[in-house]
């Protein structure tokens, strides 16, 4: 198995982190190397092509919640759409921060598990991938009761028997949520994988302002052009003029935080998705993440910082960046593997439990139908 622990423990603090066996090329193995090819248009385009027949499928699924909120999901199903009788596992996939359902890493990954057999919707977050005029208020990271419900309809409406999530990035983080929400019954998620998932995002706020300019200026201007574009959907509602004079990312997420979220100040709007200590305590289904040591956006300490659970299991590799894993320039992808093998084992595993369930009730009313002739 491919996420199987192969080498020694990666944190002597944490017995959830274990190191994986991960080895691209030599010119491969610098973090800004991986993740900037991450998502370089070549990448970008092999991974389209190897998605072009779930692509081809592909149709808008618009899901309204209680509120009147509006989320957009691309959803990719082999036949009919309906649960009734689909035994294939519906994959919903989370993008990242300013990313979407079209970003590189998302049509790699639903590349990779169509062709291993799973129905996959990708699903857009709030005011991402497009949407910005579907909803008046704005995106913030503390939304996550929408998602929640995203996911629940998703499932009820497409899912068949079984469901995972999938989440990148800030996206994973919303993913270990999801899954904390399905131990509570909230919605019936099977497993959950996040790549490269924020942790802390105090942390890596501070990591992008103290870090390359390359990273920090590549998020600045991605959050300008989505204030531009929210302004221009909703003309006259807001204006961001302040922002653009900002030139790090912690004075701007304390102007958007305290003008444009319900949160008093940054560190209470931070508290909602910090996923360290005992804030994932409660997981009880099968959780996995993979992160690289080498990371240039998420601080690989952070994950040290979560309180053991049985039920989640982090992979660690030395190399990767965020969000990449690239094992050569034609595309092949560590990530897209251990996506596969994790989804893979998880429902397998599941059918095997449903199969012995169920023979075993067959076997408790052969027993009762043999003790009622007697």
């Amino acid at each position: 198995m491919i996420y199987e622990n192969v080498n020694r423990s990666a944190s002597e603090t944490s017995p959830l982190i274990h190191h994986i066996d991960f080895r691209p090329a030599f010119w491969l193995r610098s973090p800004h190397a991986q993740t900037m090819l991450g998502s370089y248009p070549t990448r970008h385009a092999a991974a389209r092509r190897r998605a072009s027949e779930l692509l081809s499928i592909a149709r808008e699924v618009t899901i309204t919640t209680a509120d009147g909120t509006r989320l957009q999901a691309w959803l990719s199903m082999r036949g009919a759409d309906a649960p009734r009788g689909n035994t294939r596992p519906l994959i919903i996939i989370l993008h990242g921060w300013l990313g979407g359902h079209d970003a590189t890493y998302v049509l790699s990954a639903a590349g990779a598990l169509w062709a291993a057999g799973f129905d996959i919707a990708r699903l857009n977050l709030r005011d991402h991938g497009g949407t910005d005029h579907w909803n008046a208020d704005m995106f913030h990271s503390a939304r996550i009761d929408e998602v929640v419900t995203a996911v629940t309809q998703l499932i009820d409406q497409h899912g068949g028997n079984a469901a995972g999530v999938l989440g990148y990035s800030l996206g994973g983080n919303f993913a270990l949520r999801i899954a904390l929400a399905a131990s509570h019954q909230r919605v019936a998620v099977g497993t959950a994988l996040a790549i490269s998932p924020l942790i802390d995002p105090a942390n890596s706020m501070t990591q992008l302002d103290r870090g390359s300019i390359i990273y920090r200026q590549y998020f600045m201007n991605k959050w300008h052009a989505a204030l531009d574009a929210k302004a221009a959907a909703f003309p006259g509602h807001y204006d961001f003029s302040p922002c653009y004079g900002m030139r790090g990312v912690a004075a701007l997420t304390d102007y958007f935080v305290l003008r444009h979220t319900e949160f008093a100040t940054p560190r209470d709007y931070f508290r909602r998705y910090t996923l360290t200590g005992d804030f994932l305590s409660d997981l009880s289904i099968p959780t996995s993440i993979l992160i690289a040591q080498d990371d240039p956006v998420i601080p690989f300490d952070d994950f040290a910082r979560i309180n053991p659970n049985s039920h989640l299991n982090i992979a660690a590799t030395r190399h990767g960046g965020h969000c990449s894993f690239i094992e050569d320039l034609r595309g092949a992808c560590f990530a897209d593997r251990f996506i596969v093998a994790h989804f893979a084992q998880h429902f397998s595993h599941a059918r095997q439990r449903t199969s012995l369930s169920n023979n075993d009730e067959v076997a408790r009313r052969e027993n009762g139908a043999i003790s009622s002739r007697h």
